[in-house]
C-alpha cells in the first residue's frame, strides 16, 4: 500500500505538533516500551526544532545539544519519543556508521538537518 505525499506530510506535521524528544539508544528497541536507552549524569532527551514537512521528510532545522558529561556508551540508534522521560517510543533511526562512541567528557550535538525523518 502506498500513501500520497499528501499524507505522508500530514503525519509528520503531527508528529511535529505533538512535541516530540530525541534520545540516544544503545541497542535496537524490542517495543515503544522495552528499549534501552543511555544512561549518564546530566543526560535527558532533547526537544528538536522541526521545519515545515516536504516530499514527506522533515529534518532538524536547530542543532540538537545533549548535554556534556555524558556516556561513554555505544550509540547505536536515535529514538523519538513523545515525553521527556518514560513515556513511548514512536519510531527510531540507526546511526550513520552503525555506532558511535562518545567521550564522558564530549558533548554531542546533532547539526542542522543532521536528523531526518521520512514518512514515504
Amino acid at each position: 500500500m502506498s500513501k500520497t505525499i499528501y499524507h505522508a506530510n500530514a503525519v509528520l506535521t503531527t508528529l511535529k505538533n505533538s512535541s516530540p524528544y530525541v534520545s540516544f539508544l544503545t541497542a535496537e528497541p524490542v517495543s515503544d516500551t522495552d528499549y534501552d536507552e543511555v544512561a549518564a549524569t546530566n543526560y535527558v532527551r532533547v526537544q528538536p526544532t522541526f521545519g515545515t514537512p516536504a516530499d514527506g521528510l522533515m529534518a532538524n532545522t536547530a542543532a540538537i545539544n545533549f548535554a556534556g558529561n555524558l556516556f561513554n556508551q555505544p550509540i547505536r540508534y536515535i529514538g523519538i519519543f513523545d515525553a521527556a522521560t518514560t513515556g513511548h517510543l514512536l519510531r527510531y533511526y540507526a546511526v550513520s556508521g552503525g555506532e558511535w562512541i562518545v567521550n564522558t567528557t564530549d558533548p554531542v550535538s546533532i547539526g542542522i538537518g543532521g536528523l531526518i525523518i521520512g514518512e514515504k
